[in-house]
């Protein structure tokens, strides 16, 4: 079960020519089933994993400064904890407590930064030019957050580009991507 509470804005400035959207998030798990990879048995598990509770910002912005051209930046700040994640292990193993763990596959910070050019083609056809740029924090690909340093540091996204090409027909009935 999720509660979820938003707050948050959706504005557009010079006749559309700027949006910006900004919103503060908090969503409060319970009962939450968590799947997690188990090396020992080479095989995915589902485990209960409690409560847990993630408190975040996003912020986006378009803009569209000429006829044509479109100008974006993402940010996404995430605080993704279990909060009460105790699993029971068989005696005399004492329980094992991953409560303050980070949430797996969820980076603390995101950043993504686009462009996206629209052009004229002959015969009313049309162009299309763009790509974006991914910029991401570490994460966690287990509970234990204890990932071995090879594989946790491997996980930060330092720059992942994206580019694509597109002609589109006239009529719209004929794509051509790259």
């Amino acid at each position: 079960t999720i509660k979820s509470y938003e707050i948050g804005a959706k504005t557009t400035w010079f006749d559309g020519r700027l949006t910006a959207n900004l919103s503060l998030f908090r969503m409060d798990y319970s009962d939450l089933q968590v799947r997690i990879y188990e090396p020992s048995a080479a095989s995915f598990a589902i485990r209960n994993a409690g409560s847990a509770r993630d408190d975040g910002l996003e912020l986006e912005l378009t803009a569209r400064p000429v006829h044509g051209l479109t100008l974006g930046a993402a940010y996404a700040y995430q605080d993704a904890k279990y909060r009460n994640y105790i699993i029971q292990n068989r005696p005399p193993t004492p329980p094992t407590n991953y409560s303050g763990n980070h949430m797996v596959q969820t980076p603390k910070h995101q950043l993504s930064l686009s462009g996206d050019m629209r052009l004229p083609g002959p015969d009313g056809s049309r162009f299309q030019l763009g790509g974006n740029v991914l910029f991401r924090s570490k994460l966690w690909f287990n509970d234990s957050n204890l990932d071995p340093g090879y594989v946790h540091n491997r996980t930060k996204v330092n720059g992942l580009l994206n580019l694509n090409a597109k002609w589109i027909s006239s009529n719209e009935r004929w794509e051509v991507a790259f």
